[in-house]
């Protein structure tokens, strides 16, 4: 990325220090004080009570009470002071973090949310304009919690008292479906950072004063006539201007080199290629922003000019290594394919050897020639031939370059679904801890640019293989696959991941198992050493741990309840959820009717966005909390 970005990521991350390592000393207390835990999203806790010794001791110690009006929640809650909070529907809660007792609830919206068939739903609550949460997390600093909602505000909360300290719009998008603050507010040193925007949209990065909500700098991720990058834009055209790259999952900070980290999510329209040809920047790239004045400083794309939906949708992780015998300063990026990129995150150079690799071309849809890949380096997912002989009669088996073509109709192709669920950074192992989901999706296309039509789940095809999770070990230095195992999903849209991965000073990662178990894996072998079920299978929750008072917990959300958990806990477990596939449902075909910019007029059929809700299909992926009917 060369210019001065629009992003469409919301992320706060909190400059913070955790007070204490607990090894079973009273007194000692470790926050977690982002959705990640720390500004470097390693999702990592430097404490080693419970352990590969202790963890046959570790049972449930508290649950919470179900959230208000049947909500749910994907958050990581985030602790501080002994205080745990989190987001579910119209609420933001306090809990007290040793005991899951309620401190305070605010609520955020009084209206009830319904759709023209009179109830709540994810497509209704995006376009809803109410203020709502569908976040994946909230914020936190200067003594206040921010939350982002989908009327395109931020609220600051005292975080003691839950009284709202300001309330301020922060989108200027004209589009409802665009307007919603999805990604959680990162906090650096007074400073919020987040982004804005959807693929219908330009997508922005926003940097706002935490005392009181006022815009610092805004920065777009598509660069407008005159920037660099817009040459990578069709000329004579005004498709940037909905040109999509938001990022919309938790960025990084390095406060000593000055630099925010966002990744950006697809170029608009998702599978439109024939009306934006070249490489669409800075869609699907790690960027790299100037913290005090949002300008780009280097940017690298890992997905050039993207018919696919590859959004690259998980948070980018920074830890330090060594390469050549040097010390570097590292950043890492998974792209949607499961392969892992790594880049000295002072320059953008890379610390693992790139190079660009032919793919599949289709002229009609303007096709980059290459894509880059990482030399040497191992995806997480199983190889595309792995699906051969699984195949339903009558359909064609595509992989993830191949492009959307009317000319082959029934081509089930593996999907980049690394997305959203968080990888984990282990400095005990050097290992990334990361997942996604292996499945195959029906990618089609429209004579309407803005007709988004990829059906996953199997709906309409009969015999369609499901969906599992894979949950791995990467080794940061090589990009080599460690270990990896395969887990059930129940969802089979063939896009959740079980949620994200935690690791710890203990020799531990834990990860939901996708049958309604949290589960512990031997950091090292990934062997399976705990399990406990909530009855919640659902959900893509990530676990945390935290530790007051000497002792250590873990928690996670399992849909509408935390649970915590602590050495001696005596909660008994669910009883075992009998996996079952859901049938599959129009809901799960995500054939989606685009907003038309003006400057696409020539392309008839297509209803504006505000006039079709009550047809179109958005994805759960989009982190809707359930809302109040």
């Amino acid at each position: 990325m060369r210019a001065t970005v629009v992003l469409t990521a919301c992320v706060a991350l909190l400059l913070s220090r955790p007070t204490g390592s607990v090894t079973g000393s009273f007194g000692l207390n470790h926050d977690w004080v982002s959705i990640h835990g720390d500004l470097a999203n390693n999702r990592y806790v430097p404490l080693g009570q419970i352990n590969l010794k202790t963890i046959a001791k570790l049972g449930a110690v508290w649950v919470s009470e179900p959230f208000a009006d049947g909500a749910t929640s994907r958050m990581t809650p985030i602790v501080h002071d002994s205080l745990m909070f989190f987001a579910a529907g119209a609420r933001v809660y306090a809990l007290d973090a040793r005991s899951g007792s309620v401190h305070w609830v605010h609520k955020t919206e009084s209206r009830r949310l319904v759709n023209q068939q009179g109830v709540s739903d994810p497509v209704s609550a995006q376009t809803s304009g109410l203020a709502i949460s569908r976040s994946w997390g909230l914020g936190l600093g200067v003594g206040l919690v921010f939350a982002g909602l989908v009327n395109g505000h931020v609220i600051a909360l005292h975080e003691k008292t839950g009284e709202v300290a300001w309330d301020e719009s922060v989108s200027e998008d004209p589009l409802p479906l665009a307007r919603g603050v999805a990604c959680p507010p990162l906090y650096v040193d007074g400073v919020l950072y987040f982004g804005l925007g959807s693929e219908h949209s330009r997508g922005q990065v926003v940097a706002v004063d935490a005392r009181s909500g006022r815009v610092l700098w805004r920065t777009a991720t598509i660069p407008g006539p005159g920037e660099p990058g817009h040459e990578t834009w069709p000329p004579r055209s005004e498709i940037w201007r909905s040109g999509g790259g938001s990022p919309w999952v938790a960025g990084a900070a390095d406060p000593a080199l000055g630099l925010v980290y966002f990744v950006t999510g697809n170029p608009g329209p998702a599978t439109g290629g024939r009306v934006r040809r070249g490489d669409n920047l800075y869609s699907a790239s790690l960027i790299a922003l100037q913290m005090n004045t949002g300008q780009l400083r280097w940017y690298r794309q890992l997905v050039h000019h993207d018919i696919w939906e590859s959004d690259l949708s998980v948070s980018p992780v920074l830890f330090d290594t060594k390469t050549g015998g040097r010390a570097r300063k590292a950043v890492a990026v998974m792209r949607g394919d499961g392969f892992l990129f790594v880049y000295d995150r002072s320059t953008g150079e890379p610390l693992t050897p790139i190079e660009e690799r032919p793919v599949p071309q289709n002229p009609v849809v303007f096709t980059a020639p290459t894509q880059p890949f990482p030399r040497g380096a191992e995806s997480i997912l199983p190889p595309c031939d792995s699906w051969k002989n699984k195949v339903p009669a009558g359909f064609l088996l595509g992989c993830l370059y191949d492009p959307p073509s009317h000319d082959v109709p029934n081509r089930l192709a593996q999907y980049a679904s690394v997305r959203i669920a968080p990888m984990s950074f282990s400095p005990d192992t050097g290992y990334l801890y990361a997942q996604g989901t292996d499945s195959l999706m029906q990618l089609g296309t429209a004579d309407d640019p803005y007709v988004f039509d990829i059906t996953g789940g199997g709906y309409r095809v009969p015999n369609f293989p499901q969906p599992t999770v894979v949950v791995a070990a990467l080794d940061s230095r090589t990009g080599k696959v460690v270990w990896k195992k395969e887990l059930p999903s129940y969802d089979d849209s063939g896009l959740k991941s079980n949620g994200g991965a935690l690791s710890t000073a203990g020799g531990l990662v834990f990860h939901q198992g996708g049958d309604g178990t949290l589960q512990a894996y031997s950091a090292t072998t990934g062997e399976t050493l705990w399990r406990f079920q909530t009855d919640f299978a659902v959900g893509d929750g990530s676990p945390m741990s935290y530790a007051v008072d000497g002792k250590q917990y873990v928690a996670f959300i399992a849909g509408s309840k935390v649970w915590a958990f602590t050495l001696g806990g005596k909660l008994p477990q669910a009883a075992p959820i009998a996996l079952r596939r859901e049938k599959p449902s129009k809901a799960r075909s995500r054939t989606r009717t685009k907003s038309r910019p003006s400057h696409l007029s020539k392309f008839p059929g297509t209803a504006a966005v505000t006039a079709s809700m009550s047809t179109l299909s958005i994805p759960t992926e989009l982190g809707f909390a359930q809302v109040p009917r």
